[in-house]
């Protein structure tokens, strides 16, 4: 097998292009390794997306953007996601064990594979979005319509999540509890 790292997004995307169906893009690898001889036979090449600009959070004005490449430690240690609107993000994957998945394991990884975590299904309910790019250009699904089936998703071949963004809440939007115990 061929491990190639580009030093550049735009190099990634050009390499896995040329690689068509037997090229494969990878950052944490927590998935691939242990399952490449069972699920991944016919790649014959690993272009590894660490180092190409997407570890980063960062909040904006129409929300939370994370790029593919950060590891969910990253995120943890980010602090944007340790208050409302996005503490369960915070709350997801500090569930997440071991240690060494968390350190490893990266964003666009994980939804990507959506077999190991929880923090898919916490990113649909708060309506995220990801960002795909091929060397054509990019574009937008709602994170719903990203899941094809088990292990199955939308990307095309030569194409990568290289974001995925979380829109702020309705200013209203919160959590209301009644108590049906008198004087509570």
């Amino acid at each position: 097998m061929q491990y190639l790292r580009p030093g550049s997004l735009e190099g990634a995307l050009t390499l896995l292009r040329a690689l068509g169906d037997r090229g494969m893009a990878l950052a944490g690898g927590t998935f691939f390794v242990p399952h490449r001889r069972e699920l991944f036979t016919d790649v014959e090449a690993v272009v590894d997306l660490q180092g190409v600009g997407l570890d980063y959070v960062r909040l904006e004005g129409e929300g939370l953007r994370m790029g593919a490449t950060t590891s969910l430690a990253s995120l943890l240690e980010s602090g944007v996601v340790h208050s409302v609107p996005f503490k369960v993000i915070s709350e997801t994957v500090g569930q997440i064990t071991p240690l060494e998945l968390r350190n490893r394991a990266t964003i666009g990884g994980d939804l990507c594979i959506s077999a190991e975590t929880d923090l898919p299904t916490t990113l649909m309910a708060l309506n995220a979005e990801v960002v795909i790019a091929s060397d054509s250009g990019t574009r937008t699904l709602p994170l719903e319509q990203f899941y094809l089936g088990y292990l199955h998703n939308a990307l095309q071949v030569g194409e990568v999540v290289t974001e995925v963004r979380v829109p702020l809440p309705p200013p209203r939007l919160g959590r209301h509890s009644t108590s049906s115990r008198g004087g509570q």
